[in-house]
């Protein structure tokens, strides 16, 4: 092979490798632009994700709210608490409202 087959030849491949290194280029520009674009996302879910934990913890810490600790009265307790101790009408057998009937 001759020099100017040769020079020809790495002429051909320079002008290859420009195109392809233009290609490369361009790629490498839309992935900085779509990183840029995830690293904006990111920092907004982070910051929304920060904003449910804080809102979370509110809800957890209210739900464990019962009238033994907080100003809240008994009545709002609910159905979950057991009752504190038998109400006053409660021990009277059914002998008391039969014999009430006999008078």
């Amino acid at each position: 092979m001759n020099q100017e087959a040769i020079i020809s030849r790495l002429l051909e491949e320079n002008k290859a490798l420009a195109a392809e290194n233009a290609l490369l280029l361009e790629v490498t520009d839309r992935q900085a632009e779509e990183i840029k674009a995830l690293r904006a996302e990111n920092e907004l879910l982070r910051a929304t994700d920060e904003r449910f934990e804080a809102r979370i913890g509110e809800l957890e810490r209210r739900l464990g709210l019962n009238s033994s600790n907080s100003s809240k009265p008994p009545s709002s307790d609910g159905l979950g608490k057991p009752a504190a101790g038998k109400g006053k009408n409660e021990g009277q057998s059914s002998l008391h409202y039969e014999l009430a009937g006999d008078f």
